[in-house]
């Protein structure tokens, strides 16, 4: 009973997480060919951006599991501000070797000159929202 309590919300809260770049999709896709393939390739970016800082976050989730079993709820705070801080720093490092070399970056994955403009034009809400989105990791 205890492991289908836990287990609805983590499920629900998963789907909602996929879901939401399917509906994007969607929407890209009306919008037109270029803005479609654009969104593709901002997916495997934020994928490679998110992916970074999650691993941290992983590493600490079982950190904190340790200290708050062992009854030391301060040591686990400050596990998870010092989480907080790596991180942001990790993603604000990504964010800025994104931005300084984006045309380089963007070039890698496509050829197409609207694509690259769509994409170009973005570059810093990209970088930008990185950051900010990875402190609630």
């Amino acid at each position: 009973k205890n492991k289908m309590a836990l287990t609805i919300p983590l499920a629900w809260g998963e789907f909602l997480d996929s879901a939401e770049w399917s509906v994007i999709s969607i929407f890209a896709g009306w919008m037109g060919e270029v803005e479609l393939n654009a969104w593709t390739i901002l997916g495997s970016l934020w994928g490679i951006f998110e992916y970074a800082p999650e691993g941290i976050h992983t590493a600490v989730v079982m950190r904190l599991a340790f200290h708050l079993g062992h009854g030391d709820p301060r040591t686990a705070k400050v596990t998870g501000y010092k989480c907080l801080a790596y991180s942001g720093t990790l993603s604000l490092l990504i964010s800025v070797v994104y931005f300084a070399w984006h045309k380089e970056i963007i070039a890698l994955f496509t050829y197409n000159a609207n694509i690259t403009n769509v994409l170009q034009k973005n570059s810093l809400l990209i970088a930008v929202g990185n950051v900010i989105l990875s402190l609630g990791g």
